[in-house]
């Protein structure tokens, strides 16, 4: 039981209980937390870490994340490097309040967040969008047609919501940090949106046949995709498509399927994971329903 701030600065498993009865606990950047017994959050602040050095995660839950109650209040951080680029990113969260774009992903205080711009963009009393560049930084994918359709409003279109499996995903142009300048040099931020931290099976219903889906990690921990797909039946025409944000033409796609591997365009620039497909916290990721 805890009643003030706590700082995991380990590899850490708690099998027994864990009662959080105020104030933080705070998973330090590059750290893991592992319950594989009951635990309870209490509804009070929890922060996963993120920075240049790593992210922190949320590992191995009891009773496939039933056993984990209270986690309404849960900080996972997303940290982004100095890289102008296109990126394809979520939230590992759900909630029916304080759930847009605006709210998660820019109006995190001074140096963090995202600034998001467009040619329409009329500013945080408006549409919560900068003024400025040629094209939309942050486009939502539309499946059916294959193409990708510009947000005009981040304030009203929603990074989450209540449902399981909600997180939505989004490809995202990073300038730097939320309010800072849309051209000139690139900055590093961290993402820090805040919501109920989602556990357990998530199930992602309602993908076409035959077209391209984009989803985003559900969880606050990396995921070896492939090891999924080969338990389960993959239903994905054996392909997973990622954006390389270290690829040219600000980033690049990289292809993985169960024979190629990643020899199709080679593994994400500084991939340490071999042949395996390991989707970070904070990651979407491309498939073609079968």
């Amino acid at each position: 039981k805890s009643s003030g701030i706590v700082i995991i600065y380990d590899h850490l498993t708690i099998s027994n209980n864990l009662s959080l009865l105020s104030d933080s606990l705070i998973i330090a950047p590059g750290y893991r937390l592992e319950l594989p017994g009951s635990a309870n959050f209490g509804g009070q602040r929890v922060i996963v870490r993120s920075d240049a050095g790593g992210t922190a995660s949320i590992g191995i839950l009891g009773n496939n994340g039933l056993n984990l109650t209270g986690a309404s209040n849960v900080t996972v951080e997303r940290y982004i490097p100095a890289n102008r680029a296109w990126r394809l990113l979520t939230a590992p969260l759900i909630g029916n309040s304080v759930n847009s774009i605006y709210d998660n992903w820019q109006n995190t205080g001074s140096g963090t967040g995202v600034t998001i711009f467009s040619p329409s963009g009329t500013g945080a009393a408006g549409n919560g969008i900068i003024n400025g560049g040629i094209s939309s930084s942050i486009l939502t994918y539309n499946s059916p047609a294959n193409a990708w359709d510009a947000i005009t409003n981040t304030k009203t279109n929603l990074l989450f919501d209540v449902t399981k499996g909600s997180n939505k995903s989004y490809a995202l142009f990073v300038p730097g940090p939320a309010g800072g300048p849309v051209s000139g040099t690139a900055q590093p931020t961290i993402l820090k949106p805040t919501g109920t931290l989602q556990t357990g099976t998530v199930t992602f219903s309602g993908l076409t046949a035959n077209q391209f889906h984009l989803i985003g990690n559900p969880y606050a921990s990396p995921v070896k995709l492939n090891t999924v797909l080969n338990t389960v039946g993959d239903n994905t025409n054996n392909a997973v498509y990622v954006r390389d944000a270290k690829g040219t033409y600000m980033g690049m796609y990289k292809v993985w399927d169960p024979t190629l591997k990643w020899s199709v365009g080679g593994a994400p620039s500084g991939d340490n994971y071999g042949n395996d497909v390991i989707i970070q916290s904070g990651q979407a990721f491309f498939i073609r329903a079968s």
